[in-house]
């Protein structure tokens, strides 16, 4: 199974959707995407847009570049009636290759699901799933612009037994994960980490959401796909200096479908997020807004920017955020 062992480039620029994550017991999550987080959990819908662009840089591991151009969704949703949230994802980008004067444009997507508890319950994982295909860059020096990457097509769905509340073991099923025509189904069974709170992968996005502002610092374990074995993940967070003249601009729809244009300054945080091992990869940031007032969060934690570093040095993807609707279509 060598695609196993192959870590999607575009896995990581959903921001860790390749992991799936756990914190130590200290950690107490809040909903930070409503209005007011001190109030009970209730009906929720929120679908973010962001667009997606790189930069390449130079470096002397490949002697070639790769762009991405395109759009990321997320769509947050609280089921109150059966308590509990789901959220999804799905990108889609033109990835270009370019070797010399040879170009290749591909198209790159990937969708993701989770459905998981309220926060009460520590927003334990009840379910999720995955499917990309994707061209990952490849480390080396290549005649024709083809060699340059590999392709990645695979799908997964991952069921956690919660019975009662005591998480025994996970199951993942993995489907086309050797990106090869025949179709290849595998179970495998995996442990949580016993002394930590457990979550999905899927769930990161909304994981960096929910931690309160005087959090620093956060440990996580996570299940990997691709490593079939368990890793943990290191959340920094740190308000952003020296952003006073900033101004962020996106589209705002509100619950009853009014729509504006808002420019803000506002402070934000930035969460830093990689391994937490010997070989920690590259760091991901994610940033968003910070709360002025725990009882009034105007701006919900709305996470405005997300950037990815390409392995091997070879530049970074950007997310910013277009536009944000409350409004359930």
């Amino acid at each position: 199974m060598k695609a196993k062992k192959i870590l999607p480039i575009l896995a990581l620029a959903l921001a860790a959707t390749t992991f799936a994550a756990c914190g130590d017991k200290s950690v107490t999550f809040g909903h930070y995407w409503f209005l007011d987080p001190s109030a009970k959990e209730k009906g929720f819908y929120e679908c973010a847009e962001y667009a997606v662009t790189s930069e390449a840089f130079e470096n002397s591991y490949a002697d070639y570049k790769v762009e991405y151009s395109g759009t990321f969704t997320t769509t947050l949703e609280y089921n109150q009636t059966e308590g509990y949230y789901t959220f999804a994802t799905k990108l889609d980008v033109k990835t270009t290759f370019t070797l010399g004067e040879d170009t290749k444009v591909l198209d790159d997507n990937a969708e993701s699901y989770v459905k998981f508890d309220a926060k009460e319950n520590a927003l334990r994982p009840i379910e999720a799933s995955k499917k990309m295909l994707c061209h990952t860059p490849l480390s080396g020096k290549f005649d024709t612009v083809e060699k340059c990457y590999a392709t990645v097509d695979y799908e997964y769905t991952t069921k956690y037994d919660t019975d009662k509340g005591n998480f025994v073991e996970g199951v993942c099923t993995i489907t086309n994960n050797k990106g090869e025509t025949t179709e290849t189904t595998i179970n495998e069974k995996f442990g949580y980490v016993k002394d930590h709170t457990f979550i999905d992968n899927e769930q990161l996005l909304v994981a960096v959401r929910a931690f309160s502002e005087d959090t620093s610092s956060a440990t996580l374990g996570s299940y990997s796909v691709f490593a079939s074995n368990t890793q943990k993940i290191k959340l920094s967070f740190a308000d952003e200096e020296d952003k006073a003249s900033e101004t962020f601009s996106y589209t705002l729809v509100d619950a009853n479908g009014k729509e504006t244009q808002k420019q803000i300054k506002e402070l934000c945080r930035t969460a830093k997020i990689n391994l937490d091992q010997s070989n920690p990869g590259v760091t991901q940031k994610v940033k968003f807004i910070k709360a002025k007032d725990a009882a009034n969060n105007t701006y919900r934690n709305l996470i405005l920017e997300m950037t990815t570093p390409l392995s091997y040095g070879m530049g970074e993807i950007y997310y910013k955020l277009t536009k944000v609707s409350y409004k359930k279509p």
